[in-house]
């Protein structure tokens, strides 16, 4: 009976343990999922505002100078420097998972 007590407060301690990787784990990928799509918002408004600018360079000013312009240039900048942010993002909650059962591609989805 002493045996019995002993092997269920073993194994009580181990999913106990377990438990608490695991909820440290999704609650990590929840804030790597919270930063993916504010990483989108941001990349969304920066589309917008290249855009804008790409409309008054067009009909405003001389459509030539769209490539060279420095705003543009810095537009395209952030949204790059975002979208890598973002991928590198999308690797750490696909690392988590290697091994475990989070399903990357429901979070790709949910990102896009």
């Amino acid at each position: 009976m002493v045996n019995l007590f002993d092997d269920i407060k073993k194994n009580l301690k181990e999913w106990g343990a377990i438990a608490v990787d695991k909820a440290e784990e999704l609650s990590k990928v929840g804030r790597l999922k919270i930063d993916i799509l504010s990483l989108n918002r941001e990349i969304e408004k920066n589309f917008v505002e290249l855009g804008g600018k790409v409309y008054e360079l067009i009909y405003k000013e001389d459509q030539g100078r769209i490539k060279g312009n420095d705003e543009v240039k810095k537009i395209i900048q952030r949204i790059a420097t975002f979208e890598e942010t973002r991928e590198e993002k999308m690797k750490e909650i696909s690392d988590l998972g290697s091994g475990d059962s989070i399903d990357i591609k429901s979070i790709k989805k949910e990102t896009k």
